[in-house]
Parts: structure tokens; C-alpha cells; sequence
């Protein structure tokens, strides 16, 4: 059967849509046993975490395909809760067999990463799969409650998690059509302020708008946004790897970049932001040429944030990957 919608997402793994096995990922080239395949950070792989209550109150307000969707990429965890997939990462893509080429350690998603190691040597189109055993542990610890109402749910809903009644062999994808060719795809992305407040700045980005430091070099500060694999990196002026090192929009004198933060709160942003101080050139409106409600600030070093959203709540949901 011939398989269709191939996307690549690392050298090493891409994906397809099978006519029977729905989307599944396989090799882009062979993989060595025991060569690390990919380490993801649990932010990225995880959408949110649930309680039972907030789970059954998301399973009770969706229909059709969107219950199944939410039952086929959402797991238990080690601590008691619930997991939900990111479906724009390739980790909500595996499929489960009982030998598996791929090691999948998660620590039931409780670390800070999720570690891919190849189990055995793999060919080039082989399908990368996992044992769900391992991995979560539907029938390892089906003695939990959490794990027991789980289940009864994804019972009822007609999805299978058990691995002993997932019994579909592991396949080969034919790639003589050449989805291997495709492009190389980006995986990320780093926006890269220059501040010469760059003490100022840090306390702007950490304690007033609240992002979360990825990793804090003395010089260059980067922050995690919302999304996939997309950070501000805010470095202090004259560091770069440039021979002529950007400047700040306040040196250059006029606009350089602008910032957009999506939020369903914009008016709330404004309130706080206002009573830290911060001056905004536009209070919070609706600009209907754009479909946005917005407003516009600055910060220490002088380049314009803009505090977005869509008015739309489909292009609202789809931009914050919601």
C-alpha cells in the first residue's frame, strides 16, 4: 500500500500517512543500534498536563473525531495525571510493537526529557516504533486508578491503547518515489535582541512578561515562547558573531524589528505592564484592516512589542498551537 504526505522533521526521522495505519514515522537513512536518535525537551513534546477533571471536562466538550484524537495522544503519567501530546511534534506519532527498533525513554513523562536510542540497527524507510509497555505502561500499571479510568475511557470511546491488542507488524515504507529528497526543514528558530540595558531588559522579558529562561549565559539570555522550538535570545550590544555586531532600535534610531506576543488576554497584559511602569504608544483596540485586538509597547531598549490577538478564534487557536 502505497503511503502519502511525507514530512520530515530530523535528519533522522520523517513521517507519512498509511492507508491502515494512520500516520507513522520512519527513517530517513539508516541508524546504527544504539546511536541516539533524537532528545526532545518535555515542553515541547507535552501540549499541557491534566487532572482527571480537566481532562473529562476537555473529553465532554469535544465530538467526532476531536474525542479520538484527544484518547490517541494522551497517556498517563508516573505522577497521576495526564498527559496531552503536542500533535505538531513527532513524538505523538509513534506506533507501539512489541519489538521495537526505538528506545523511548520518558520516565512516564515525568522528566525534563524525552530520549529516542535506536535498539537495533535500522534501515533506511523502516518504521521507527516504541513499546507503549515501556513507554507508559498501559498494561505494566493497569493497576493504577488513573491508568484503570484511562482506559475505561478510551474503552468506551472505541480507541486501543493495550499493547497486547495492538498487533499490526511494524512496516517498510518504499521511498523510490523520493520523499527522502525533500528539503532540508528548519526546527527551530532564535530572534536575537540587542540590548545595551541589558539588565533592565532581563527584568522586562523574566518578571513582567514571565518567560521562562532556556539558558542563561552571562551575556546572552535565552527565553523560551510559546510554540515549537521558538526562543528570544536578548545578548548585550557589541556580542555577536558578526564581524559588524547588531545594535539596539534605540542606537539605530528608528525600528528595527517588532516583537508580537499572541495572548486571549490583552487587556489583562495591559493592567499589569502599566503597573510596572511601562508606557504604551497604542492602548489596547481592535484593528479590523488586520482582524487583531492589539496594543503596542516598548521595551528597555526601545523595540516595539506588540500584545496580539486574532479575532478570529480558529486563527487565534491554530497561531497558539491550541
Amino acid at each position: 500500500m502505497a503511503c502519502t504526505d511525507f514530512t520530515v522533521f530530523t535528519e533522522l526521522i520523517a513521517s507519512c500517512v498509511h492507508p491502515l495505519k494512520g500516520r507513522l514515522l520512519y527513517a530517513r537513512q539508516a541508524i546504527a543500534a544504539e546511536q541516539l536518535i533524537a532528545m526532545c525537551d518535555m515542553n515541547d513534546v507535552i501540549l499541557r498536563y491534566h487532572d482527571k477533571e480537566s481532562f473529562a471536562a476537555d473529553l465532554e466538550a469535544s465530538s467526532g473525531d476531536k474525542v479520538n484524537k484527544l484518547l490517541s495522544h494522551s497517556a498517563p503519567t508516573g505522577d497521576g495525571k495526564i498527559c496531552e501530546q503536542n500533535c505538531e511534534h513527532f513524538n505523538a506519532f509513534f506506533n507501539h510493537a512489541a519489538q521495537p527498533n526505538v528506545l523511548q525513554m520518558t520516565e512516564r513523562f515525568t522528566g525534563s526529557h524525552v530520549v529516542l536510542i535506536a535498539k537495533t540497527k535500522i534501515e533506511k524507510g523502516e518504521e521507527l516504533t516504541v513499546n507503549y509497555d515501556c513507554s507508559v505502561g498501559y498494561e505494566r500499571y493497569g493497576h493504577e486508578p488513573m491508568m484503570q479510568w484511562f482506559l475505561g475511557l478510551c474503552s468506551n470511546h472505541g480507541v486501543e491503547k493495550r499493547p497486547s491488542a495492538l498487533t499490526m507488524m511494524p512496516i517498510k515504507v518504499d521511498l523510490s518515489g523520493g520523499p527522502t529528497q525533500l528539503e532540508p526543514s528548519i526546527s527551530g528558530s532564535i530572534v536575537f535582541l540587542y540590548s545595551s540595558h541589558f539588565e533592565a531588559s532581563r527584568q522586562f522579558y523574566e518578571h513582567h512578561l514571565c518567560l521562562p529562561v532556556r539558558s542563561d549565559k552571562g551575556a546572552v539570555v535565552f527565553y523560551s515562547l510559546p510554540g515549537i522550538a521558538s526562543h528570544l535570545g536578548v545578548v548585550k550590544q557589541g556580542l555577536s558573531a558578526a564581524d559588524i555586531p547588531p545594535c539596539s532600535a534605540a542606537q539605530a534610531g528608528r525600528d528595527t524589528v517588532m516583537l508580537c506576543l499572541l495572548s486571549d488576554d490583552i487587556s489583562g497584559w495591559h493592567a499589569k505592564l502599566l503597573e510596572h511602569g511601562y508606557a504604551f504608544d497604542q492602548e489596547p483596540q481592535r484593528t479590523e484592516r488586520f482582524g487583531i485586538f492589539n496594543a503596542l509597547l516598548r521595551d528597555p531598549d526601545g523595540y516595539l512589542i506588540e500584545l496580539q490577538q486574532f479575532l478570529d478564534d480558529a486563527e487565534q487557536a491554530e497561531f497558539c498551537n491550541s
